[in-house]
């Protein structure tokens, strides 16, 4: 069965906080799944808050502007492999 993927829209470090905390549980209850972070700016946000959910979330794009076509291609690609691992 393929992974869900999930993707977390990352504008404040409310927002980081809140996607760790999410995604811990999910790993918690041994859901599979694929994680997807998108920064609004990585480089604004708090280090502390970002090192922890570089910890849960292995795939991420650091900024929504400058990286735009990159997340693209990387949903269209997941899209037509199935989001298999």
């Amino acid at each position: 069965m393929p992974e869900p993927l999930f993707v977390y829209a990352l504008a404040n470090n409310d927002r980081i906080r809140d996607s760790t905390i999410k995604l811990q549980k999910i790993m918690q209850w041994n859901i599979p799944f694929r994680p997807l972070g998108i920064f609004q700016d990585r480089k604004v946000a708090n280090r502390q808050v970002v090192a922890r959910f570089d910890d849960v979330c292995p795939m991420q794009f650091s900024n929504l502007k400058t990286n735009r076509q990159e997340i693209v291609d990387y949903l269209d690609e997941k899209i037509q492999t199935g989001f298999v691992p």
